[in-house]
């Protein structure tokens, strides 16, 4: 502001404004500007920061508003960084030798491999085991055979190198051993042919002759090389025993008597020498005669079965040599059982309880009179309450009437009491009883059997009924008549549930539309499925006039029946139109049954009920009701006034009633409560009888209270004192004491050793204590030198330290080490494995005390050195022993073999053949006719033609079937007969064929039904051409009879069948569905109803239900003769029983169908079966008689074992005794193999079973290795070939058994043996299919298997061999 110096502001030189404005401070005051946005953090792991900063705008920071921090910051990036985890233990390694690897891991932990912390590789390997691993050395050289001949053995050994023999690179065995020395020894060859008998007839004698090959008779061979025995070409005409003596011609004095021989067999030109007739004098003395007989003795007994005797003499002779006969003449009597007393009955009671009582006891007489015919009394009395008492007045009432009204019984009579009251002042005696006996009792009969149920489904009844002998049920004979019991006969018919409405039947005037419901378990009508099937709707779109329809049901008639099943039925007309046009399907009348109830009926009487009163006259009664309907109807009439209930008077006995009480007994106690008691009888009845009831508890015996003194008694118990006892068991105590007396008195008993103190067992847990010592452990010492050896033991029950458990937990001692292993000396080298051309001979030695390889046993347990260096040259051996011939008759061969030992057949020193054959057996042979060797669309291969043991095997033509057997044998029953019709081959749809329907005709079926039946019969029927050239139809039908309907020539026409099929009859119950298969197979595949030969016979069962009797053995027995059986179940009808009966396969000759409505649409299935227009598989026949050369090949690997070869064996032994043996049958050769091939018996070394069995059980297992290609190249090159037995012309099967996948290839081999040969595989366990597929002929040929369940595959191989067999 400014003044205004000698003046006035305004003034002049003072003009303008007084004071003036500037601004000043115009900068910015300090402040915080906000805060600048995050950093990002300051790490990204392992715990960072997040920072942030703001200016101080106008200032320095700390200046103005600008105060605090000028940055801040937070934790950020906490998480772990990612950083290698240690390395994981290494693995183990991949080989325990030769080098292996291993490898070990490591993680990456909070992050991933090859980021920053994790830079390097997961994992890393590195060598490890690099030594050597343990191996087998080369075999050594072969020691000497055991023996020169015969077959022995020889061994060789190996070494496990850098290992024992345990370890898993050394598998297998260090020892091997095989045969050697196979030479024959010098033996017997088996016996040649019997010589031809040397009699035409009669007894003479033929030799047979043996050879010691390779030795000399006596000598090598002990025994005879000839053996004689008797023989019989045929029996000689000779006497046979005279004939008895003829009778004499004079009957007395001198006659003659005559006897004669037959000179058998009659042959022409050779007869009996001697006489056929023979005679003697006889009857030189006097004829002896029987005189007459004697009278009768007297009986021998009463009763019981005596006799009468009576005699005569034999007058000039003696009895029984000149007299025919017995002398004396027997006959029984009195055989009446006797008379006899039964055991005394029981006491009765006391007839008076003072005075003269008596007691009384009774016996019967059985089949006698008491007195007359059983000595002795009926009746015993004695005396009983004799004490005195008041005197009853005389007998003044007549006895009663008898107890019993047949048998022994008793009567009574009784007095009065004057004066007096009876049972109170005059007791006992008012009642007398005596002896009465009235005729026999009538009794019951045995009961009849129980009758069929009554209903034929759900729960029903069945009786059994009995006769009353000698009198009245009910009345003479207590209890029923009539014996019910439950049955029940499966459960009853119902219906299902309705099916879907069908479609409306028409699309004006209102059609209607049904839907339908089925009755499961039977058929409409029944109980249970009662009503409609059938229920129908009206449907359908607007009205129109002009269509026709049906008219409303009308009501139901009324039934025909009041009971018993009726019928009753309702009409309906068709409206606009006429029956059967334009109305559409539908009957114009509908029948149901009604009243099927049962008429009504009386039931039987109940028994009599008890009487209204247990003494005295009272009342009683008996019931009935009226079964199906009510008193009064038709069958249940009123009979004399009486209906259901029958009323009549009764008497029990004289009444009960109490007598006077007893004076009250002592107190039961002589101190504090008591009680007292008093008693009282029931006379004449028992308590709780009317006259002797119980009041308010009170019967016989009344209890009442006494008191006296206070008694004493035992005061509380003390709190128990301590335990004697820390652990172990120890005891405490407690106390009491007796109040208002002493121990001992009443009240202060001691009970159970409890008087005034007591005990118990307390702390019983166990004490702490040392356990036994343990077993020292093994010694730490090397062999041959000192060590120790430990044991220890332990504190049972608590801790160390603790009482019980102090001292020492373990104790050392000092030991000594096992002794160490060391060499054998060397055994002495063999015999060199060749007798020239460079051998091998092996020396071995034993580990003692250890294994080969072990300390103090390094190097190998075998040496060997070369021998017989000289160089060899080729020969024969001796011949072997011939074969047996080839038959038993007609031109029959024999073979004998040797082998060219050091060469080669054909070699010098070889020259010549390897066989050589001779004739043998030249005995004429039986035959069967015809012979057969042809059959139409097939062929016939026969064993031995038409001669006796021949089987010819039948196979058709692809797209033939065999009809039959597929084979047949020529056997002898008692003349030459082939076992059975050569079959037939049949092709695809064939149209000419004998067929017999087996109709079921059971109750079960139904009208209704059993018309569907009619209707598919005829349908089946009308599939074929019919005639005596074409297809011919025969028929019966059954239920529990058979009735055969018409014969297979009966009908020739289809008209004339379809007409007798309509008129089957229905009727009849029971499924007896074997008896009818027997009866077709026995009656109607005949000649004579009209069975034409060469054609094939057809059996079609029907069934709806199970068969009441066998069908396995019919059906076997009509499929065996030839027939296919072609099977229909219905029903119920069991699935198993269609296919038992129905021809193999049976899924393609048997049918089931849930209802009957189904059998119409099962037509044309059927009828093919029956045509055969489906190929099926013939089921292969392999009778026992096969013939064929059969090689089996078996794996003798050591992943066998012996347990599991021994079962081998057994399967071998049970596949080979399936068949028969023979040059007319099967012939067997066994081949084992491991790493190596052994022929162990050869096609031609075994014609008997028990031969092969002995071999069988004898053959060796070792080895390892599985070469199955070398075993089945061996068998292809050696075992099928002449030399070993096979048989030109001879089916050749193979069968291989292994357990493991082969170490060398199979397939080249496999190939060249199935040329020549069926190949039929078996894989065990670990055997691979691929494989087995490939070895195989087919994969039907290959089967799979356990050890354990081998013997389940023998029936499949068996079929196989019979096919590849006959293929």
């Amino acid at each position: 502001m400014r003044e205004c110096v000698n003046g006035k502001p305004g003034d002049f030189g003072c003009s303008g404004p007084e004071e003036q404005t500037q601004a000043c401070g115009t900068q910015m005051c300090p402040v915080w500007d906000n805060w600048g946005e995050w950093s990002s953090c300051t790490v990204t792991c392992g715990g960072g920061k997040l920072l942030r900063r703001r200016s101080c705008m106008g200032g320095e920071p700390g200046s103005g508003d600008c105060l605090g921090v000028i940055e801040e910051d937070i934790a950020c990036g906490e998480k772990a960084c990612p950083k290698w985890s240690n390395w994981l233990q290494w693995s183990e390694c991949s080989s325990s030798c030769d080098g292996g690897t291993q490898a070990r891991e490591r993680q990456c932990d909070g992050g991933e491999a090859g980021t920053e912390g994790c830079i390097g590789e997961v994992a890393e390997t590195a060598t490890c085991n690099p030594q050597p691993c343990p191996r087998w050395s080369e075999w050594g050289t072969w020691t000497g055979c055991t023996i020169t001949c015969g077959g022995g053995t020889r061994i060789r050994g190996r070494t496990c190198n850098r290992g024992d023999e345990e370890s898993d690179e050394c598998v297998g065995s260090s020892l091997q051993t095989e045969q050697c020395s196979s030479i024959l020894c010098p033996t017997w060859s088996r016996w040649g042919v019997w010589s031809i008998c040397n009699a035409t007839c009669g007894e003479g004698s033929q030799v047979r002759v043996r050879t010691c090959p390779g030795g000399t008779d006596g000598e090598d061979c002990e025994g005879e090389s000839m053996e004689i025995q008797t023989c019989t070409a045929m029996k000689c005409p000779e006497w046979t025993v005279w004939g008895n003596w003829s009778v004499c011609s004079a009957t007395c004095g001198t006659g003659v008597a005559s006897r004669s021989r037959k000179c058998e067999p009659e042959i022409s030109g050779l007869e009996c020498v001697g006489s056929a007739t023979e005679e003697k004098q006889c009857s030189e003395k006097l004829c002896p005669s029987w005189s007459g007989w004697g009278v009768w003795s007297e009986c021998s007994s009463t009763c019981g079965d005596g006799q009468n005797m009576r005699f005569r003499t034999c007058i000039g002779g003696d009895a029984g040599a000149d007299c025919i006969g017995d002398p004396v003449d027997s006959r029984l009597c009195n055989e009446q059982l006797c008379p006899e007393w039964t055991s005394w009955g029981d006491w009765s009671d006391c007839s008076s309880s003072c005075g003269e009582g008596s007691v009384l006891r009774f016996r019967i007489c059985e089949h006698g009179l008491a007195g007359s015919q059983c000595p002795g009394e009926s009746i015993e009395n004695k005396d009983c309450n004799t004490r005195k008492c008041q005197k009853w007045t005389s007998w003044d009432i007549p006895w009663s009437v008898c107890s019993v009204t047949c048998g022994v019984g008793a009567k009574s009579r009784l007095k009065d009491c004057v004066p007096g009251i009876p049972g109170i002042t005059c007791f006992d005696g008012m009642i007398e009883f005596t002896q009465c006996i009235e005729p026999d009792c009538p009794i019951w009969g045995e009961w009849s059997p129980w009758s069929l149920c009554s209903t034929t489904c759900g729960e029903g009844e069945s009786t059994r009924q009995r006769v009353c002998i000698d009198g009245e049920p009910g009345i003479d004979c207590l209890g029923e008549s009539i014996e019910r019991d439950v049955c029940s006969n499966g459960s009853c018919a119902d219906w299902d549930s309705w099916s879907e409405w069908s479609s409306c039947s028409a699309t004006c005037g209102g059609g209607d539309r049904s839907r339908t419901r089925e009755c499961t378990g039977g058929t409409p009508g029944e109980a249970g499925c009662r009503g409609e099937r059938e229920e129908i709707e009206m449907c359908g779109g607007a009205s129109a006039e002009d269509c026709p329809t049906w008219s409303e049901w009308s009501i139901w008639s009324g039934c025909n029946t009041p009971c018993g099943g009726g019928v009753q039925s309702r009409t309906r007309i068709c409206i606009n139109g006429h029956l059967g046009e334009g109305c559409g399907e539908g009957d114009y009348v509908q029948e149901v049954e009604c009243n099927t109830a049962a008429c009504a009926s009386w039931s039987l009487w109940s028994p009599w009920m008890d009487c209204s009163k247990t003494c005295g006259w009272g009342e009683t009664q008996r019931t009935r009701t009226c079964v199906n309907g009510i008193v009064g109807e038709r069958g249940c009439e009123l009979d004399n006034g009486v209906g259901e209930i029958e009323q009549n008077e009764c008497l029990e006995r004289t009444c009960p009633e109490w007598s006077p009480w007893s004076e009250w007994s002592d107190c039961s106690a002589t101190c504090g409560d008591g009680f007292r008691d008093r008693t009282r009888i029931c006379s004449n009845g028992m308590v709780g009888d009317a006259g002797c009831e119980i009041d308010d508890g009170i019967g016989e015996y009344e209890e009442g209270n006494c008191t006296l003194t206070t008694c004493a008694a035992w005061g509380e118990w003390s709190d128990w004192g301590s335990c004697s006892t820390s652990c172990g068991g120890g005891t405490m105590e407690r106390y009491r004491e007796c109040e208002n007396g002493l121990p001992g008195d009443p009240g202060c008993e001691v009970v159970d050793n409890l008087g005034n103190n007591s005990f118990s067992e307390c702390n019983e847990q166990l004490c702490p204590q040392f356990s036994d010592w343990g077993e020292w452990s093994a010694c730490n010492a090397s062999c041959s030198e000192q060590g120790i050896r430990v044991h220890s033991r332990v504190c049972l029950n608590g801790e160390i330290g603790q009482l019980g458990c102090e001292g020492p937990v373990t104790e050392d001692q000092s030991c000594s080490g096992p002794e160490c292993a060391y060499w054998s000396e060397w055994f002495e080298y063999g015999e060199c494995s060749r007798t020239c051309g460079g051998g091998v001979q092996t020396r071995l030695r034993l580990c003692i005390n250890g294994e080969a390889g072990s300390p103090g046993c390094g190097g190998q347990s075998f040496q060997e050195r070369t021998c017989s260096e000289e160089s060899c040259s080729a020969e024969w051996s001796l011949w072997e022993t011939w074969t047996s011939c080839s038959r038993t008759c007609g031109e029959a061969t024999r073979s004998r073999f040797r082998i060219c030992a050091n060469g080669e057949i054909g070699s010098q020193g070889c020259e010549d053949e390897s066989m050589e054959t001779e004739s043998c057996a030249e005995i004429e042979c039986p035959t069967c006719t015809p012979v057969l060797d042809a059959v139409s669309n097939g062929n016939v291969s026969c064993s031995d033609g038409a001669n006796a043991g021949s089987t010819c095997t039948f196979i058709c033509d692809d797209g033939f079937r065999v009809f039959g057997e597929s084979s047949a044998l020529c056997e002898s029953d008692g003349d030459m007969q082939w076992s059975n019709d050569p079959p037939i081959c049949i092709g695809a749809c064939n149209e000419v064929a004998d067929i017999v329907f087996i109709i079921d005709s059971s109750s079960s079926i139904r009208e209704a039904n059993f018309d569907i039946i009619r209707n598919f019969l005829k349908s089946i029927t009308s599939k074929f051409t019919i005639g005596s050239d074409a297809t011919q139809f025969g028929a019966i039908r059954y239920n529990r009879e058979v009735s055969p309907l018409w014969n297979l020539n009966e009908h020739s026409t289809y008209s004339e069948l379809a007409n007798a099929i309509d008129n089957i009859p229905y009727d009849g119950s029971g499924t007896l569905t074997g008896s009818a298969i027997r009866y077709a197979d026995e009656n109607m595949f005949t000649a004579d109803a009209g069975r034409r030969p060469n054609v094939p016979k057809i059996a079609v069962v029907i069934t709806d239900g199970v068969s009441f009797d066998d069908v396995s053995a019919p059906a076997s027995r009509i499929k065996g003769s030839g027939a296919l059986v072609v099977a229909v179940g219905v029903g119920r009808a069991k699935v198993e029983q269609i296919n038992e009966i129905a021809s193999e396969p049976d899924r393609d000759f048997s049918t089931v169908v849930e209802n009957f409505a189904d059998l119409p649409g099962a037509v044309s299935t059927i009828a093919n079966q029956i045509k055969l227009c489906e190929k099926t598989d013939a089921p292969v026949s392999c009778p026992p008689q096969v013939l064929a050369d059969i090689l089996l090949i078996v794996d003798s690997s050591s992943s066998i074992g012996n347990e599991n070869f021994d079962i081998v064996r057994g399967f071998i032994k049970d596949v080979i005794g399936e068949f028969n043996l023979g040059p007319q049958a099967a012939r067997f050769g066994l081949i084992t193999y491991n790493r190596n091939v052994n022929e162990y018996f050869t096609l031609r070394d075994h014609d008997e079973a028990d031969d092969i069995f002995i071999a069988i059980d004898r053959m060796p297992y070792s080895g390892s290795g599985t070469r199955t290609g070398s075993a089945l190249q061996y068998a292809s090159r050696n075992s099928l070939t002449e030399s070993s037995g096979a048989r030109a012309g001879v089916p050749k099967v193979v069968v291989v058994i292994t357990d493991g996948k082969s170490q060398d290839n199979v397939s080249a081999a496999a190939a060249a043996l199935k040329e020549k040969a069926e190949v039929i595989v078996i894989g065990i366990k670990g055997a691979l299919r691929t494989e087995l597929v490939e070895i195989a002929t087919a994969e039907s040929d290959v089967f799979t298997t356990d050890f354990d369940q081998l013997s389940g595959s023998l029936e499949g191989l068996k079929l196989a061999i019979c096919a590849a067999a006959q293929s």
